[in-house]
Protein backbone atom coordinates (compact mmCIF):
# COMPACT_ATOMS: atom_id res chain seq x y z
CA UNK A 1 0.00 0.00 0.00
CA UNK A 2 2.66 2.12 0.82
CA UNK A 3 4.27 1.82 -1.69
CA UNK A 4 1.62 2.54 -4.33
CA UNK A 5 0.91 5.84 -2.38
CA UNK A 6 4.63 6.62 -3.13
CA UNK A 7 4.27 5.81 -6.79
CA UNK A 8 1.05 8.31 -7.04
CA UNK A 9 3.05 10.82 -5.39
CA UNK A 10 5.75 10.30 -7.54
CA UNK A 11 3.70 10.86 -10.66
CA UNK A 12 2.10 13.92 -8.91
CA UNK A 13 5.71 15.63 -8.47
CA UNK A 14 6.60 14.26 -12.08
CA UNK A 15 3.47 16.20 -13.28
CA UNK A 16 3.79 19.18 -11.23
CA UNK A 17 7.58 19.60 -12.02
CA UNK A 18 6.43 19.10 -16.21
CA UNK A 19 3.83 21.61 -15.44
CA UNK A 20 6.03 24.14 -14.76
CA UNK A 21 8.71 23.55 -17.28
CA UNK A 22 5.90 23.61 -20.08
CA UNK A 23 5.16 27.09 -18.23
CA UNK A 24 8.82 28.30 -18.14
CA UNK A 25 9.40 27.27 -21.80
CA UNK A 26 5.92 28.91 -22.20
CA UNK A 27 6.94 32.37 -21.21
CA UNK A 28 10.64 31.95 -22.94
CA UNK A 29 8.43 31.60 -26.58
CA UNK A 30 5.93 34.75 -25.37
CA UNK A 31 9.14 36.65 -24.42
CA UNK A 32 10.62 35.97 -28.68
CA UNK A 33 7.46 36.60 -30.14
CA UNK A 34 7.35 39.98 -28.49
CA UNK A 35 11.19 40.65 -29.59
CA UNK A 36 10.05 39.26 -33.01
CA UNK A 37 6.96 41.77 -32.87
CA UNK A 38 9.16 44.54 -31.66
CA UNK A 39 11.91 44.38 -34.63
CA UNK A 40 9.18 43.51 -37.53
CA UNK A 41 7.73 47.02 -36.68
CA UNK A 42 10.41 48.78 -36.67
CA UNK A 43 11.47 47.03 -39.73
CA UNK A 44 8.08 47.89 -41.34
CA UNK A 45 7.64 51.20 -39.89
CA UNK A 46 10.54 52.40 -42.58
CA UNK A 47 9.46 50.20 -45.11
CA UNK A 48 7.97 52.29 -48.33
CA UNK A 49 5.59 48.93 -48.84
CA UNK A 50 3.49 47.59 -45.93
CA UNK A 51 0.73 45.10 -46.19
CA UNK A 52 -2.42 46.46 -45.13
CA UNK A 53 -3.43 43.83 -42.22
CA UNK A 54 0.34 44.92 -41.07
CA UNK A 55 0.20 48.45 -41.58
CA UNK A 56 -3.70 48.81 -39.83
CA UNK A 57 -1.59 46.77 -36.39
CA UNK A 58 1.02 49.29 -36.84
CA UNK A 59 -1.27 51.99 -36.74
CA UNK A 60 -3.36 50.50 -33.79
CA UNK A 61 0.04 49.94 -31.62
CA UNK A 62 0.67 53.86 -32.45
CA UNK A 63 -2.93 54.87 -30.85
CA UNK A 64 -1.86 52.42 -27.87
CA UNK A 65 1.35 54.28 -26.92
CA UNK A 66 -0.50 57.58 -27.48
CA UNK A 67 -2.75 56.52 -25.29
CA UNK A 68 -0.22 55.24 -22.59
CA UNK A 69 1.68 58.30 -22.82
CA UNK A 70 -1.38 60.45 -22.27
CA UNK A 71 -2.09 58.52 -19.20
CA UNK A 72 1.59 58.68 -17.95
CA UNK A 73 1.22 62.62 -18.22
CA UNK A 74 -1.89 62.55 -16.11
CA UNK A 75 -0.07 60.21 -13.47
CA UNK A 76 2.55 63.08 -13.12
CA UNK A 77 0.70 66.10 -12.55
Amino acid sequence: MAKKAAEGVAKLTDSAATAVKIKVEESKLKCDMAELGRLCLDYFKDAESVPQSIAEQIDEIDAQKAIIKKLKELKTE
